[in-house]
């Protein structure tokens, strides 16, 4: 089920986390997070690309899921 999702959010640009998050409004503490957020937002990366293990139990994701992410 897990896959499913990930590839749901890959394929709709993470819809359901935009619904209630602007991405350029999330200011992460840490210098990394503020970083990777500036990149996110000038690159145009969805949510799940970083943060496929957010809110379910940790499942390693699928090497195509990578390979897809990797290419938007």
């Amino acid at each position: 089920m897990a896959y499913n999702v990930r590839d749901w959010f890959l394929d709709n640009d993470s819809a359901t986390c935009r619904e209630c998050h602007e991405e350029a409004s999330i200011k992460p503490a840490r210098s990394r997070g503020k970083k990777q957020h500036e990149d996110a937002v000038e690159t145009g990366k969805t949510c799940i690309e970083c943060h496929y293990n957010l809110v379910q139990e940790e499942i390693d994701p699928r090497e195509s899921f990578l390979e897809q992410a990797e290419t938007l």
